[in-house]
C-alpha cells in the first residue's frame, strides 16, 4: 500500500511539473506574440508619416492628414497662399471666413509661427530649387489643427488652465536638419492634450483655410528635440513656382 501512494505521488508530480512546463511555454509564446504585436503597431506608426516626410503633396492629401490623425497626439499645420505670406491678425481682421468659425475662441485662430532656427528671433521662409520654390519674402505662420502645439491657447502652456481663447502666433517652432522642431510639446488641460476640430473652411472656396485638392503642399515632419514625431506641417506652393 505504501509503495503504491508513493507511485501516486510520483506520478502526481510529474503531471504538475509537465503542466508548470506547458504554461511556461504558451506563457512566452504569448508574450513573444504580444511584442510582435506592439512592433508591428510601431511600424504602422511610422509609416503613417512616410508620405509627408519632406514630400510635395496634393490637397487632397493634406485633407486626407487631417482626417487620419483626427483625435490622436499629431499637430497638423496647415500654410495655405492665402495666408502664408502675411500675418494671421491682418488676415482675421479682413475677414475670410475666420471670425465667424472662431467665434467661440476669441474669434482668433491658434497660430503657430516658424522661426528660422532654434536660437533665432527672425522667421523662417522656405526656399528649395527648382519649382518647389516658395516665395521667401515673408516669414511662415501656420493654422494649428488636431492636437495643439504650446503656445496656441491663452492660459495654457504649463501652469496653465488650457481653457483660453485661441493665440495667433502664439506658438513656435524652427526648422531644422529638414524638418521642423517643437521644444514645448502640446497643450494640454488635466493631463489630457487640447484639440482643434474647426476644419469646416477647409473646404470652402473663398475661405482663408481653403485648400483645393489640386493645389501643392510642400509637407515636413514636426519632430521634438528627441526626435519624436509630433505632427506634419504644410505649406502651399505658390502657382507658377
Amino acid at each position: 500500500m505504501p509503495s503504491m501512494l508513493g507511485i501516486v505521488l510520483i506520478a502526481l508530480a510529474a503531471i504538475i511539473g509537465l503542466g508548470f512546463g506547458v504554461f511556461s511555454i504558451a506563457k512566452g509564446v504569448a508574450n513573444s506574440g504580444v511584442t510582435g504585436v506592439q512592433e508591428n503597431l510601431d511600424v504602422v506608426n511610422s509609416s503613417a508619416f512616410t508620405d509627408y516626410d519632406q514630400k510635395i503633396v496634393t490637397g487632397t492629401q493634406v485633407v486626407s492628414a487631417i482626417q487620419g490623425f483626427e483625435g490622436k497626439n499629431v499637430s497638423v499645420l496647415i500654410a495655405t497662399s492665402a495666408m502664408k505670406n502675411a500675418s494671421v491678425e491682418n488676415k482675421v481682421s479682413d475677414g475670410a471666413g475666420v471670425g465667424q468659425a472662431y467665434s467661440t475662441k476669441g474669434s482668433k485662430v491658434p497660430g503657430v509661427y516658424a522661426l528660422s532656427s532654434k536660437d533665432s528671433t527672425s522667421g523662417y521662409s522656405m526656399s528649395t530649387s527648382g519649382d518647389t520654390d516658395l516665395d521667401g519674402s515673408k516669414n511662415t505662420a501656420f493654422i494649428n489643427y488636431n492636437a495643439l502645439l504650446m503656445g496656441t491657447v491663452a492660459g495654457g502652456g504649463e501652469g496653465g488652465t488650457g481653457k483660453g481663447d485661441y493665440v495667433e502666433n502664439g506658438g513656435s517652432i524652427y526648422f531644422d536638419n529638414n524638418c521642423f522642431r517643437t521644444t514645448k510639446g502640446f497643450e494640454t488641460d488635466s493631463g489630457k492634450v487640447l484639440f482643434n476640430n474647426i476644419t469646416g473652411n477647409l473646404s470652402k472656396s473663398g475661405m482663408m483655410e481653403y485648400v483645393s485638392t489640386s493645389a501643392r503642399f510642400q509637407s515636413f515632419l514636426i519632430k521634438d528635440d528627441s526626435g519624436t514625431i509630433m505632427g506634419v506641417a504644410f505649406e502651399q506652393i505658390n502657382s507658377g513656382k
